[in-house]
């Protein structure tokens, strides 16, 4: 998302939040605004938020304003960037802002996952709040540890859950070396509707990167030749030595893989992933969270999770202390 789209977002928002900010002043009161990225998180902080917070999804929100039908499709917009970009310059330049006066004291809050890698930029920014884990998911999947055998939509056994975990290990891996490497986009390697096409890379539960960079080599715009490809798989080889065995394979195997929770396991792990993974090993979960309205088959599956996740294992998290001294809590 550029620079000018994200002011485009910005500009709205803001009109937006003064709209509520006029209302509530009408009507006596004084809400705290929190802006998540997605309907999924909303749902989430549904579970956990005092009764008098407004709770805002930015993805929702852009995709019902008519300033932003010229782009193909909401998921091209960027709410991470947006909620930060918002809370960031109120923090920093308030005076980049017309609106809301003494920005910098206003409850505006916003919430968004720690998936990128200038995480640091931002973490002054007493307002804006992270996930301890990559994202929502694993942070349930980390706490709750019988999260998925819990569901009542569908039978997914423990085996399945860490066939699931070991495949996306492997992911985290090469999705961060392929787009180190800056010759293919390691998001390709989603579908359209936000799924997986393990069947295509994957054998049982071990990933083989040579297809892999074949299968998004076939999606990409620009596609390297049969040189540049076999170049930029020696690249990634170098970069994974330890982890890849000659014939770019993982070495550690699914009997000895253990998930270590003082690893950097939870933070590198895309939840998608686990739940794309899951439901390549076991197609009947595929066939319980369809694809709905346009939207990822995976958001259904979030929904699920957040209904059934224990809330009391977020009180072991830095996000609920985060929410608890912000007075975003219900008692």
């Amino acid at each position: 998302m550029d620079e000018s789209e994200i002011l485009k977002c910005k500009d709205a928002l803001l009109n937006h939040l003064r709209f509520l900010g006029e209302y509530d002043t009408a009507a006596g009161l004084r809400k705290k605004v929190l802006l998540v990225e997605g309907a999924t998180d909303k749902e989430f902080v549904r579970h956990v938020q005092r009764a008098d917070i407004r709770c805002l999804s930015v993805a929702d929100f852009m995709r019902t304003r008519n300033v932003f039908s010229t782009s193909p499709t909401p998921t091209t917009y960027n709410s991470k960037v947006v909620i930060i970009t918002i809370l960031k310059r109120i923090a920093c330049f308030p005076e980049f802002f017309d609106f809301p006066k003494g920005a910098e004291t206003w409850p505006l809050y916003g919430l968004v996952d720690k998936d990128f890698d200038d995480i640091n930029e931002y973490v002054r920014v007493t307002k804006l709040f992270f996930t301890d884990t990559h994202d929502l998911e694993t942070l349930m999947m980390a706490t709750d540890k019988d999260l998925f055998t819990k569901l009542t939509q569908c039978s997914i056994t423990a085996d399945e859950v860490t066939s699931a975990l070991y495949i996306a290990d492997q992911m985290a891996a090469f999705r961060k070396a392929i787009g180190d490497n800056g010759n293919l986009s390691p998001g390709l390697i989603n579908e359209s509707d936000g799924t997986i096409a393990f069947e295509e890379f994957t054998s049982g539960n071990m990933v083989d990167l040579s297809k892999l960079l074949q299968y998004i080599n076939g999606k990409s715009e620009n596609t390297l030749s049969r040189e540049k490809l076999k170049k930029t798989r020696e690249s990634i080889m170098k970069d994974l030595k330890k982890k890849l065995d000659k014939e770019g394979c993982w070495k550690k195997t699914l009997e000895s893989f253990v998930v270590n929770a003082d690893s950097d396991f939870w933070k590198d792990v895309n939840g998608h992933d686990v739940l794309s993974a899951i439901c390549y090993k076991n197609p009947s979960v595929r066939n319980v969270f369809v694809n709905k309205g346009g939207f990822s088959q995976n958001r259904d599956f979030e929904f699920a999770l957040s209904e059934t996740y224990d809330y009391d294992c977020l009180k072991r998290t830095k996000l609920y202390t985060k929410f608890q001294d912000a007075g975003l809590l219900k008692e």
